[in-house]
């Protein structure tokens, strides 16, 4: 599921050049929400350079999880579910996590009402047990 990886990474890539492009429609020094109304306050707590910030974090994020081949969910009381691909960073070598792994879904929430979204990237309360 490669395609959920590509979704969060081009919708990284669309943030950070409108970020870029009103810090470039700006003088160096420019503050932004420097008046004192709810779109401003808004402006000033979400301002550019933050969502270039953030959009750091998550890359980070993303580049720590990717597809690492079969592995094993052993849950007490259950049988085994074998997997055909697990995520790298998430789970252990005794309990692997499915492929895309939870943390992957929940960066992918902030687009849920992207076009190109799909329903079933959706975390659901399997995954967070």
């Amino acid at each position: 599921m490669q395609a959920l990886k590509q979704f969060v990474g081009g919708r990284l890539h669309e943030d950070e050049l409108i970020a870029q492009r009103a810090i470039d429609g700006h003088e160096p020094g420019f503050i932004w929400g420097r008046d004192d109304t709810a779109d401003a306050r808004q402006a000033a707590r979400w301002n550019p350079w933050r969502v270039l910030g953030t959009c750091v974090g998550k890359r980070l994020i993303l580049s720590a999880h990717h597809a690492a081949g079969p592995g094993v969910i052993h849950r007490p009381g259950e049988e085994d579910v074998y997997l055909a691909q697990t995520c790298s960073t998430c789970g252990s070598t005794q309990n692997a996590v499915a492929w895309p792994c939870n943390t992957l879904k929940i960066l992918a929430l902030d687009w849920v009402e992207h076009v190109d979204y799909q329903t079933k990237w959706r975390p659901t309360r399997r995954d967070c047990a």
